[in-house]
């Protein structure tokens, strides 16, 4: 009797030790390797990133961990694609979300997807933090050695009363980025305040340089250094920063541009066709006062913003703070109307600061 006993013991701590708990591992190991399972994973995301995901393969490595291979990122309505990506991993832990991206490459259209996708998370409660970690990527044919986006909430009684995240870019020889946005649910109006610092070169410069200028300005080495970049919305509110560049040409009509709204004071008479010059170097403010330009630049003659080889070409403003409806008219070509009505007109005012409103005439 005492032997049976003994023999019963050791089986129900022999099932009770060893082969429930194997027996629970391997159900959970079925269950998250199951398709149904790695299909909820895959919509739970794309409904997180507003998006459709396709992928060479997908697998859960680990419990509440999933991994793509070779997938594609695309618009749900047009199917265009947004993004290609070597390898996405994802973890949750409780209400952290932590994703690991790396060969990612991001085409022209994703930017405005980047922008909603930001402003969501923000405006959203789950997961009440996120860690992303980007590495080895592009980004409009710039490699981006490094990025880490941390979004966290800040809670009050129980509920989410703030969002916050931090962006940190590294593009090694083309600049690096820092960005802050802040969502403060206690406003009136919840809106998205956003703060950035960086240094911009090469490719990166290149291509703010295009979107503002066109073809009217090509220069070497563009170097644009923002101290500060603040803006709510859409709209910017303050920016301080300074602009260097090499060797390049502008047109005259961009020339005639730069003397009539911004008030640059040409040494010369402008000449018919385009004008040469072999350095351009100005620090800039520009808030809801207006915009101020200073030609204090390393390497230029005092009050100098554009030189040539021969000498100064154009002279920095008069110190006045030039008032924002000029800078509407300036990304205008040559038109009779008073209120230019162009694409780029009509852009250059939704983003510009905003006068307070004691400062408005009738």
């Amino acid at each position: 009797m005492h032997q049976s006993l003994a023999r019963r013991i050791c089986q129900w701590v022999f099932l009770a030790g060893c082969v429930l708990p194997t027996s629970a591992v391997l159900a959970v190991t079925v269950w998250w390797n199951l398709p149904s399972t790695e299909s909820q994973q895959l919509d739970q995301l794309e409904h997180l990133l507003g998006v459709r995901i396709t992928a060479q393969s997908t697998s859960t490595p680990k419990p509440r961990q999933f991994r793509l291979c070779d997938a594609v990122v695309a618009d749900i309505e047009t199917g265009q694609v947004l993004v290609s990506v070597g390898k996405i991993e994802t973890r949750l832990a409780g209400e952290r979300l932590e994703i690991a991206i790396t060969g990612a490459e991001a085409n022209k259209p994703a930017d405005v997807w980047l922008q909603s996708i930001g402003q969501r998370l923000l405006s959203t409660d789950w997961p009440r933090e996120i860690v992303m970690e980007v590495a080895d990527s592009q980004w409009h044919d710039v490699p981006v050695a490094k990025l880490r986006v941390h979004l966290t909430s800040v809670t009050e009684n129980g509920s989410v009363s703030s969002r916050r995240m931090t962006l940190k870019a590294n593009a090694g020889a083309a600049g690096y980025v820092e960005c802050q946005a802040v969502r403060d649910r206690d406003d009136i109006v919840p809106e998205t305040h956003v703060t950035l610092t960086g240094k911009l070169q090469g490719k990166l410069s290149q291509s703010v340089s295009q979107q503002l200028f066109g073809d009217d300005l090509v220069a070497d080495a563009i170097a644009l250094e923002l101290e500060s970049l603040e803006y709510t919305g859409e709209r910017i509110t303050r920016a301080v920063g300074t602009c260097d560049t090499g060797a390049g040409h502008m047109t005259s009509d961009l020339a005639r541009r730069l003397e009539q709204f911004i008030y640059m004071r040409p040494v010369t008479p402008l000449p018919a066709g385009d004008i040469a010059f072999d350095r351009v170097g100005f620090r800039f403010v520009l808030d809801h006062k207006g915009l101020t330009l200073w030609g204090d630049r390393p390497g230029l003659w005092k009050g100098v913003i554009v030189a040539s080889n021969t000498g100064p070409v154009f002279l920095e403003p008069e110190p006045i703070e030039l008032p924002l409806k000029f800078l509407a008219w300036f990304a205008t070509p040559t038109t009779a109307d008073a209120i230019p009505a162009t694409a780029a007109a009509v852009e250059m005012a939704r983003r510009l600061p905003l006068a307070p409103a004691a400062n408005f005439r009738r």
